[in-house]
C-alpha cells in the first residue's frame, strides 16, 4: 500500500507500465525522479547530452558531482537508488531517424522532455508515436505556468494541431509549439525580456514550474492508466490544452478544433514572431 492512494490494481499497472521519456534535462530530469517514487517499473532514457554548471537553476541533477557527466546514465542511477528492480534501457545518442523505432518498440506512453530547440526530433518523435498507436504527453513549463496536452493515437496529429509539414523551418515549428500548447498565453508577462538569450539558445524557467510541471505529468499517467479510477479523470486529448497558473492556481482550458488554422490564432502567431525575433535580435 503506498499512501492509501493506489489500490493493489493501481501499483501493479504501475510496476508494469513502461514508459518512454526523451530528453532528461529539467523536465525529463524531474518527472524520472517522481516515476521512480511512484514504482514505475520499465524504463527507456534518451539523451545526448552531459550535465553543466549552466543547468544548475532548473534540473534537479545538475550538481557538482554530475557536472561533464551523461544525462542518460545519471538519471539511470537515480531510479535505480529509489527503485532499485525498475528495468532500464539506455539510448545515450539521444533519438533519431535511425533509432525512433526502436526506441518506441514496446512502450506504452511517450514523456516529452525535449529542449524547445530541437523541434525537428520534437516533431518526428510525436508522428512516429502516433503512427504506432502511442501516446505522448507534453507539459511545458512557461514562466510561472505549466501548459499540457495529450497526444493521443486517436485525435489530431502533431502536423495536424500546428498546421506543419517537412518544409516548415525549425524557429517556426518552435513558435507554433509554443503558442498552440499554451493558446492563452497566460505566462507572456512572465519574463524579463532583457534576460532571454534564444540567439544562444537558452530560456530561462521557473525552477518551481518545473515541478508542478513533473506532478502533472504523473497526473496525466494515472488519468490514462489506472482504470480503477473510473471514468473521473476522462483525459482530453489535442485539440485541448490546459495552462495553469502556479501563482494563483488559475486554470485556462481551451479547444481549437481547427488547431492553429484559424485566423485569431494566425494573430497570435504573428505577435508571437515578432516577440521572438527581437529576442532573436539581441547580442549575446
Amino acid at each position: 500500500m503506498r499512501w492509501g492512494s493506489f489500490s493493489a490494481q493501481d501499483l501493479n499497472r504501475l510496476h508494469r507500465l513502461r514508459v518512454g521519456i526523451v530528453g532528461l534535462g529539467a523536465i525529463g530530469g524531474a518527472i524520472s525522479k517522481l516515476a521512480s517514487m511512484l514504482e514505475i517499473g520499465h524504463y527507456k532514457l534518451a539523451d545526448l547530452d552531459s550535465y553543466e554548471i549552466h543547468n544548475r537553476s532548473r534540473q534537479i541533477f545538475a550538481k557538482e558531482a554530475t557536472y561533464g557527466h551523461s544525462k542518460v546514465i545519471v538519471v539511470a542511477d537515480e531510479i535505480r537508488q529509489v527503485h532499485p528492480k525498475a528495468d532500464l534501457i539506455l539510448f545515450e545518442q539521444g533519438v533519431s531517424a535511425k533509432n525512433i523505432d526502436r526506441f518506441l518498440d514496446d512502450i506504452d506512453i511517450v514523456i516529452d522532455g525535449i529542449d524547445i530547440f530541437q523541434m525537428n526530433v520534437r516533431r518526428m518523435v510525436f508522428n512516429r508515436a502516433k503512427e504506432r498507436n502511442i501516446p505522448v504527453v507534453t507539459v511545458a513549463p512557461l514562466g510561472r505556468t505549466i501548459a499540457s496536452a495529450l497526444f493521443s493515437p486517436e485525435g489530431m496529429s502533431f502536423d495536424q494541431y500546428f498546421r506543419v509539414n517537412d518544409q516548415t523551418p525549425e524557429s517556426e515549428l518552435m513558435i507554433r509549439f509554443l503558442v498552440g500548447l499554451a493558446p492563452k498565453l497566460m505566462h507572456r508577462n512572465d519574463y524579463i525580456k532583457e534576460d532571454l538569450r534564444l540567439n544562444e539558445k537558452k530560456a530561462t524557467t521557473d525552477p518551481r514550474s518545473i515541478f508542478v510541471a513533473a506532478a502533472e505529468l504523473a497526473n496525466w499517467i494515472e488519468r490514462i492508466f489506472l482504470e480503477s479510477k473510473g471514468n473521473e479523470n476522462n483525459p482530453r486529448p489535442i485539440p485541448y490544452t490546459t495552462q495553469v497558473d502556479i501563482r494563483t492556481w488559475s486554470k485556462k482550458t481551451t479547444t481549437l478544433h481547427q488547431g492553429l488554422g484559424s485566423p485569431f490564432q494566425q494573430v497570435k502567431l504573428f505577435w508571437a514572431r515578432k516577440q521572438i525575433e527581437k529576442a532573436l535580435s539581441k547580442s549575446p
